[in-house]
């Protein structure tokens, strides 16, 4: 799943269910489910009744990946190339949340 794509249509629909990002990224709804959950552990969404939204902190890291232009892509979460130990593992990226956030 590309996670980038992930947090780019939270960021641009404002609510996000998993079964619509499912549709839209053409991925297994529970994994988008687990990645949603996992976010919001992170701090980077925010569950409301209607479905996920990017926190500020979260809109903060999806700038840090497209300045970063990595697509973090990876076949789960745990695995995603741009995920270790809760940071980007991209300098730019990893300063750039850290400096914001």
């Amino acid at each position: 799943m590309n996670v980038l794509a992930l947090l780019q249509l939270a960021r641009v629909k404002g609510l996000l269910s998993a079964e619509a990002a499912g549709r839209v990224l053409d991925a297994d709804p529970h994994e988008i489910a687990r990645v949603c959950e996992d976010f919001r552990v992170r701090g980077w969404l925010e569950a409301t009744p209607r479905g996920w939204r990017l926190t500020p902190s979260g809109l903060r890291f999806t700038a840090g990946l497209i300045v970063s232009k990595k697509p973090c892509r990876g076949s789960s979460i745990t695995e995603g190339v741009c995920m270790s130990g809760g940071l980007a593992t991209s300098s730019r990226a990893t300063s750039h949340a850290r400096s914001r956030g």
